[in-house]
């Protein structure tokens, strides 16, 4: 089974640590951003968070130390994947 990891404007506002409004601008903006997988509720668009941070970290815009877990909700470590 594949678990795909949703994420919204939010979300990718903590990861890339901008405003919440960023995101929207930059998705807009740049062709090669990536596309929504869904929209719930009539507005709100969800993304493949790996997907995601593949596009910012290409961009120079993926703000995360490498090598760590984050909770897309929160922000927050959840897991070191490497030892510091």
């Amino acid at each position: 089974m594949v678990v795909i990891e949703l994420v919204g404007f939010a979300d990718i506002a903590k990861i890339a640590g901008v405003s919440r409004s960023t995101p929207g601008i930059w998705f807009k903006r740049f062709p090669d951003a990536p596309q929504p997988l869904a929209t719930v509720n009539q507005t709100t668009q969800v993304f493949n968070r790996a997907e995601v941070e593949g596009w910012l970290r290409k961009n120079g815009r993926l703000k995360l130390d490498e090598g760590v877990l984050y909770d897309a909700r929160t922000g927050k470590e959840k897991k070191r994947l490497v030892k510091a």
